[in-house]
C-alpha cells in the first residue's frame, strides 16, 4: 500500500541520510503531479563539480560512499538510495 504523508513524516524523522527525502520526492512526482516519467530526466542530470564529485545522483552517491569514515549503516542506507533511484531510471554519467 502507499504510504500516506503521516508516515512519511514519521519515516523522515527516523532516517537522516536522506533516503526519506527521495522517497518523498518521488512519490510526489507519481501521485501528487502524475509526471513519474520525468524522474529519470531529473536523476540523470549531469552536474559539474569543481573537481570531485561531478556527474549525476548516483555519481555523487558513488562518491560519498567511497568516504573512510562511512560506517556500515551509512554505507547500507545509501546502497538503499542506489537501489530506490535506479527503479526509477537512474543512472551514472558514464552509463547515459
Amino acid at each position: 500500500s502507499d504510504l500516506g504523508r503521516e508516515d512519511l513524516v514519521k519515516y523522515r524523522l527516523m532516517n537522516t541520510m536522506g533516503r526519506s527525502d527521495i522517497a518523498a520526492f518521488i512519490l510526489y512526482y507519481k501521485r501528487d503531479l502524475n509526471r513519474e516519467h520525468e524522474l529519470a530526466g531529473i536523476f540523470n542530470t549531469v552536474v559539474p563539480g569543481p573537481k570531485i564529485p561531478h556527474g549525476t545522483l548516483l555519481d555523487f552517491i558513488d562518491f560519498y560512499l567511497g568516504r573512510s569514515d562511512l560506517d556500515a549503516f551509512g554505507k547500507s542506507e545509501y546502497e538503499k538510495i542506489v537501489v530506490m533511484l535506479r527503479r526509477y531510471g537512474a543512472k551514472k554519467e558514464s552509463e547515459l
